[in-house]
């Protein structure tokens, strides 16, 4: 825009440029601040294990390759017996000794027993209501004794043997 007053045109079409181009300077650096934010901001999770270290919004997923538990086997001898990576912004923990494995399971079960909510489970799960999202605790209990007392009683599951085997013998007509 070109201002032709006064005060001279020439001098105000110079302020003019000067003001676009702080504000394009600072926009840009801005941008770049944020994006070296982005990329050396530390998670809020202080006491992980070591692992490779993620990039953002992808986390390790560029390092897996074709056959997993090579990968898994390849990290683990460089990262010891333990160690973390990211799926995302999921984080995984891997414990790949049985011994350390058995440590975690037996020590930690409490602590290691509740599972990451989402809000796509939120409304699969019924408000995480189920077996198999609600965390540990007097719900979960009462859920598992429910479930392995009525639903996986062995008299039940008897029940459905002939519904099982017409099942399969209609898969069997088929082919």
């Amino acid at each position: 825009m070109v201002y032709n007053g006064a005060h001279g045109g020439k001098d105000v079409e110079v302020a003019h440029h000067r003001v676009v181009e702080d504000v394009e300077e600072l926009v840009r650096g801005e941008a770049l601040d944020e994006l070296a934010l982005l990329f050396s901001q530390r998670r809020k999770y202080k006491n992980l294990p070591p692992g490779p270290p993620p990039l953002p919004i992808i986390g390790n997923l560029n390092l897996l390759k074709r056959l997993f538990h090579h990968f898994l086997t390849c990290t683990s001898k460089t990262h010891n017996d333990i160690f973390s990576l990211w799926f995302g912004s999921r984080l995984a923990v891997v414990i790949s000794s049985p011994s350390a494995f058995q440590e975690c399971f037996t020590r930690n079960d409490v602590t290691l027993a509740n599972r990451p909510h989402s809000l796509s489970e939120k409304h699969i799960f019924y408000n995480y209501t189920t077996v198999g999202s609600c965390s540990y605790g007097e719900n979960w209990c009462n859920l598992f004794r429910i479930t392995s007392l009525d639903v996986l009683l062995m008299q039940r599951i008897h029940s459905f043997s002939e519904i099982q085997k017409d099942g399969l013998s209609c898969q069997l007509l088929v082919f």
